[in-house]
């Protein structure tokens, strides 16, 4: 087993000697007494001069927008510097699981009370062999040798674990107990399966006594193939929601995971989030509304679904309900709906507490038109894309417009392919949400059309006089193949004569400069370029003088404004496989 600082994962014996070493060393020109100060440079000087709770901030705002190495290295500078960034430096921590859970192997105990949130890791070399011995009891579990429940909670600050890979490894039920009964424990986060049939047999009472947690999510794979879901995972499942409904805050699962009736059956008194990601349940179909309504506490809610034929329905209705009651999740603060029902009714109650709205595909609806995307979403996971036309969305955004959210939403992100109302609808979101900062815009040709109106599009966004931030995809003809810069492919980046990527940087450069000069509060523009399975947005930033704008590509604003680079990445694909034409485009 090996620990490390957060990404930074270590060998066991460098660890432990590094961090001995740093803990006891006593003299030399670590310290801070007399002579020794002098020799600090300057500026870790001035930054000691500083309040020690503003240090504080700064040392995190270090490790959070540079590197733990840079925080390693002005740790090193002396004792007292040492001390002000051991909380963030071990604030995280990775149990790389290599070997036995033991004392000597385990994180030091003199790093105890810093740590707040550990990660349990298996590494994929090992992910699939059987590495602690298990005891099986009488009960049909099983338990680890090492006390982990105990000495987990003598850690004062933990609060926060999260397990990678460790189901299809050792002991995974023991230490997964071991660790959700820790009383201090409040944030839990599943990344994989949840269970494995190979390493233990599913007994038919699950023993189980959970801290109070409040936050629990589980991660999977968007595209993994079918069964997408073990039996076996739908019970864990059930059994930690059956004691953990009363505590939880925030809930985050796979939607195959879950039946909506499961909802039903509990009250949720303090649940304020909730996220169901995967595939849209076809048997027996249960509509959101009366499936969610009880939870009167709800802030922030996202359904993104994917479509099947085996649904039966095209669009995500959430279920009809009697007005009279009122909406009834009052503070509701984000929704995010894939492939909404145009004749839903309930977008016109929608609360004055709405900062962010995502109608939406999702899969994004670009990955069902390239055929290599199609192999894995049409042809292996079944799944088809209703998505919604220009006038559609705008009879959705005309019932936004008649409820209490139309002034309140400040982010708004739709997905939709052209029609004949497409310029109309263009045209009525600066009056539907006039207060909008954020917006993201999806927008598809017909097949048949191949001219984009950026000047059009432009000139009707530019009523939108708070807008300052704008991601646009526009399906735009020149766009290559995704995979046309492969080495399989005639065409590589060392081409003289063709760059398969230049004329779409100088198409969105042009939309960039055109949306700058349309609307005068535009400080950031985004463009989706489209490589390999990545999907990333290409930010300008736009620089305004007295007489003139100029907008200029820069990869720091992500960094800086806090906004996600990447849309989603698309499924798998092997492209060496086959020769893609350097002339394709993305259609």
């Amino acid at each position: 087993m090996n620990v490390s600082l957060g990404s930074q994962l270590l060998r066991a014996d460098r660890y432990h000697a590094v961090n001995t070493a740093l803990l006891s060393r006593q003299t030399k020109s670590v310290g801070l007494g007399g002579l020794e100060c002098a020799r600090l440079h300057p500026h870790v000087t001035q930054l000691l001069s500083l309040n020690e709770d503003v240090l504080i901030r700064v040392l995190l705002s270090i490790r959070e927008n540079h590197s733990i190495y840079t925080l390693k290295a002005l740790s090193l500078t002396c004792r007292n510097m040492r001390r002000l960034c051991m909380p963030s430096l071990f604030n995280t921590c990775c149990v790389m699981v290599r070997s036995h859970l033991t004392h000597k192997t385990f994180i030091p105990a003199a790093l105890w009370a810093y740590i707040r949130e550990l990660w349990f890791f298996v590494p994929n070399s090992i992910r699939n062999r059987y590495i602690e011995r298990i005891v099986p009891l009488e009960n049909n579990c099983f338990r680890i040798k090492f006390p982990l429940a105990d000495t987990l909670s003598r850690m004062p600050n933990f609060h926060s674990a999260m397990f990678n890979g460790v189901c299809h490894s050792f002991s995974s039920w023991g230490v997964r107990r071991a660790v959700l009964s820790v009383p201090q424990l409040r944030r839990v986060e599943f990344y994989g399966p949840l269970w494995d049939n190979r390493v233990e047999k599913l007994p038919r009472k699950l023993p189980l006594k959970a801290a109070p947690i409040t936050s629990f999510c589980v991660s999977c794979t968007d595209y993994r193939m079918r069964p997408r879901v073990m039996r076996e995972d739908v019970s864990v499942v059930f059994a930690l929601l059956s004691q953990l409904h009363t505590s939880l805050e925030v809930l985050s699962l796979p939607s195959e995971h879950i039946s909506l009736s499961t909802f039903r059956k509990y009250d949720w008194p303090r649940l304020h989030e909730l996220k169901l990601r995967g595939e849209r349940q076809s048997s027996p179909p249960i509509a959101i509304f009366p499936a969610l309504s009880h939870i009167r506490t709800l802030r922030v809610l996202t359904l993104e679904l994917a479509q099947s034929p085996e649904c039966g329905l095209e669009r995500q209705s959430m279920g009809t309900f009697d007005p009279t009651d009122g909406f009834p999740w009052r503070d509701l603060e984000s929704l995010s709906v894939s492939y909404p029902h145009p004749g839903d009714e309930w977008y016109g109650l929608l609360p004055s507490s709405l900062r962010r709205l995502d109608l939406r595909c999702w899969p994004r609806h670009y990955v069902h038109l390239l055929w290599h995307d199609r192999r894995t979403v049409t042809d292996k996971l079944q799944w088809c894309s209703p998505i919604l036309g220009s006038s559609e969305m705008l009879t959705i955004l005309r019932r936004c417009r008649s409820s209490e959210a139309w002034s309140s939403v400040r982010q708004l992100d739709i997905e939709f392919r052209e029609d004949h109302m497409d310029y109309k609808l263009f045209e009525y979101i600066p009056h539907a949400f006039p207060n909008v900062t954020f917006l993201q815009i999806h927008r598809y040709r017909m097949p048949d059309n191949m001219h984009v109106p950026v000047a059009e599009i432009a000139d009707a966004l530019s009523r939108l006089t708070q807008l300052q931030v704008l991601r646009l995809h526009l399906d735009f003809t020149e766009a290559p193949h995704p995979f046309v810069m492969d080495d399989a492919t005639p065409c590589s980046p060392d081409d003289s004569d063709f760059h398969p990527f230049d004329n779409i940087v100088r198409t969105i450069t042009t939309a960039a400069d055109t949306f700058a000069r349309a609307n005068t509060t535009l400080r950031i523009a985004c463009f989706l370029i489209r490589q390999d399975t990545n999907n990333r947005w290409m930010p300008f930033r736009i620089l305004r003088g007295e007489n003139a704008v100029r907008v200029d590509i820069d990869d720091t604003i992500t960094a800086t404004q806090a906004f996600p680079v990447d849309d989603e990445d698309g499924p798998y694909w092997n492209p060496r496989r086959v020769v893609v034409n350097r002339y394709e485009v993305g259609m």
